[in-house]
């Protein structure tokens, strides 16, 4: 591309002479190159999202987000109180020990201490506790899915980034070499209109089109910067220049898409609106279970002595209390709870389906843009060629004088506007293959450095 354009900004640049007879043949042979970027991009498979781009900075770029990213890392929070509350509902199936101590005093007698021991069971004879256990372990287990469909989004999201600032690169180097192109034109009808062969009306139009490139520079240029800043955010820092950013379009693989049924049952937003509804279902139950008696067990050891260590080793008494309650007036109100987690578990139901059909439609959508994007790609590349076949008949023409050389700047101009679109047509592409990852379900690959982010559980919620 940039070998065309300065073939092509040399040509414009000199008078009608035998010196652009000498650019013609190199003219000629820029045209019938293909250069690498214009090449369509390389397909293979990947079974992650870290595998569809294999590049060592964006790598090391995915790594430090996934430990600085202020979003994951609320999420990850939440993934860890979601396990200490696991773990202090599965704590409310044990017994409960509490020890006692006072020492009284009032003046007209001899202090005397009180020491004792209390143990405390509620039985689970509706296994109630251990369906809140169990509904508890389904927010977790949705919890860790959302989670991992939060790492899934925010890897995507850099990988995006990533190309749109790449991508945003390259066009604004395009707009740079327009403009160039455009004030050596400018300059050529400069001099043909000093000289007498040109009209101003020729001249103003150059002059325009130089005024237009250079504020679609500026535009361009301020779109890479808040392209870099959002590619900051996205990362949890600041510091553009630490990015060191390649100028060529990466390969992307194209996901590897098996059967739907397969694919989307491993998307982490499905897994979760799963394990909400056997959660709501696990609540419907206790809700039931409120209804039933419940029973309880006290066990106490009490001692009075006339001295601290006396008060509980001396001579103790115990009591053993069983307790069985059954709600009366609170029938209306526990029904109500009934209807209400009846509701919410159809309602979890319904969010559930939602996931799916958006799921099934994102995959859908993503594989018939690779198909469009691919067509489009071909004959965008044959309009080029066609395009440059066209130039190159304009300057034979335009030596010959046939041709004035404002038709023939605007044939030039068509030939940038053909490759700022095929340049932006492959990054659309790849971009959306990155999009059909993510809708497939690929996961990101959890770097083995990231292992201590993962909250740990214990007991039972293992």
């Amino acid at each position: 591309m940039l070998a065309l354009t300065f073939v092509l900004s040399a040509c414009q640049s000199l008078p009608e002479d035998s010196a652009t007879h000498s650019h013609q043949a190199a003219l000629q042979a820029s045209l019938s190159e293909k250069t690498s970027w214009q090449e369509p991009p390389l397909t293979g498979h990947a079974t992650h999202l870290n595998e569809l781009i294999d590049d060592e900075g964006l790598n090391t770029l995915l790594l430090q987000a996934i430990k600085a990213n202020p979003d994951l890392q609320q999420v990850l929070l939440t993934l860890k109180i979601r396990a200490a509350q696991l773990n202090q509902v599965d704590s409310s199936l044990l017994p409960t020990l509490e020890a006692s101590f006072k020492a009284n005093n009032d003046g007209n007698q001899s202090p005397y201490y009180t020491g004792g021991l209390t143990v405390s069971w509620e039985a689970d004879l509706w296994s109630q506790i251990a369906d809140e256990s169990q509904a508890t372990a389904k927010a977790f287990s949705s919890q860790q899915a959302l989670y991992q469909a939060s790492l899934d989004s925010l890897i995507a999201e850099i990988m995006s980034a990533w190309l749109a600032v790449i991508a945003q690169s390259r066009a604004l180097k395009v707009e740079e070499e327009r403009v160039s192109v455009l004030a050596k034109n400018e300059s050529l009808l400069l001099n043909r209109y000093k000289n007498g062969n040109g009209d101003l009306e020729g001249l103003d139009g150059a002059r325009s089109s130089l005024a237009s490139a250079k504020e679609s520079v500026e535009e361009y240029r301020e779109d890479l910067a808040i392209k870099q800043r959002n590619l900051m955010r996205l990362l949890g820092y600041n510091k553009i220049e630490e990015i060191q950013m390649p100028t060529e379009y990466p390969e992307v693989l194209v996901p590897l898409a098996q059967l739907p049924e397969q694919t989307l049952a491993r998307r982490p937003d499905l897994m979760s609106a799963f394990y909400d509804i056997e959660q709501a279902d696990l609540e419907v139950q206790v809700a039931y279970k409120d209804l039933l008696p419940s029973l309880s067990l006290t066990a106490s050891l009490t001692d009075v002595a006339s001295s601290p260590s006396n008060a509980l080793f001396a001579s103790p008494v115990w009591y053993l209390l069983g307790q069985l309650t059954l709600p009366l007036f609170q029938q209306g109100e526990l029904e109500l709870a009934i209807d209400v987690a009846r509701y919410e578990a159809a309602q979890s139901y319904q969010i559930y389906r939602a996931a799916l059909l958006d799921a099934v439609f994102e995959v859908e959508n993503a594989i018939a843009q690779e198909k469009s994007l691919e067509l489009r790609q071909h004959y965008l590349e044959e309009a080029l060629m066609a395009e440059r076949n066209n130039l190159a008949q304009y300057q034979k023409n335009f030596k010959s004088g046939s041709v004035d050389i404002v038709d023939l700047l605007s044939v030039q101009q068509d030939v940038f506007n053909l490759i700022a679109s095929l340049d932006n047509l492959i990054y659309l592409r790849l971009d959306n293959r990155i999009s059909l990852g993510l809708a497939l379900g690929l996961s990101g690959k959890l770097p083995d450095d990231t292992d201590h982010l993962s909250p740990q559980l214990t007991g039972a919620s293992k």
